[in-house]
């Protein structure tokens, strides 16, 4: 295969990747960030984003988390909860106080300081403007072609297929189609896409 048919061919794959997340996974998503929205005041959203609650539940992301490190991480960042305020602009720097305020709570990583920050972020308007990396996302990443160690991506950076998404919908595709990605790098052509449960959502709770 030539290069030119083969970067055609990824090209398709990429674009069939962003349509099958927008038709079965972008909804839920969102319904996510509008559970988040909706609350009545940070104190309430600080809370729900510690223990990882989202339409009444647990996240799966954070299914692996004991409730005595979410309840310890929940108390970290109600310490802190004056300083989100002056987050509001800036994304990395939620990020980074969502880190610094829980680094020492045993368990939690990465993913629970992205997905709190992006929780916390959704009911202050502030989101993610560049694609960070972390566990599923970072595979994705590899597959992609790029280096393990970089902590997050440019939206310029990845395919063009992705630029209709925004940096957090675009981590989720890198996350939840991870193995798709994986293949395509080996040349295997797509099958039945996304059959990896690690980052995909559940089906969304009526009045989410």
């Amino acid at each position: 295969m030539t290069t030119q048919g083969l970067n055609h061919r990824l090209m398709k794959s990429f674009e069939a990747i962003v349509g099958d997340y927008n038709q079965r996974f972008r909804e839920n998503a969102i319904c996510e960030m509008r559970f988040y929205e909706k609350q009545p005041n940070l104190e309430e959203v600080v809370k729900l984003a510690g223990r990882a609650i989202v339409c009444g539940r647990k996240h799966r992301h954070q299914w692996h988390l004991t409730n005595e490190a979410l309840n310890r991480a929940t108390r970290a960042l109600l310490s802190r909860r004056g300083e989100f305020e002056r987050c509001k602009k800036d994304f990395d720097d939620l990020l980074t106080l969502v880190e610094a305020a829980t680094l020492h709570v045993k368990g939690v990583n990465e993913m629970y300081w992205y997905d709190t920050a992006l929780r916390i972020g959704a009911f202050l308007g502030t989101a993610p403007e560049r694609v960070y990396l972390h566990r599923g996302t970072r595979e994705g990443a590899v597959a992609l072609g790029f280096e393990g160690t970089r902590t997050s991506l440019a939206m310029s950076d990845l395919p063009s297929a992705f630029a209709s998404l925004t940096a957090r919908e675009a981590e989720d595709c890198l996350c939840i189609y991870k193995t798709d990605l994986r293949n395509l790098a080996r040349g295997v052509p797509l099958g039945n896409l996304a059959k990896t449960k690690g980052c995909v959502y559940g089906q969304p709770k009526r009045g989410c």
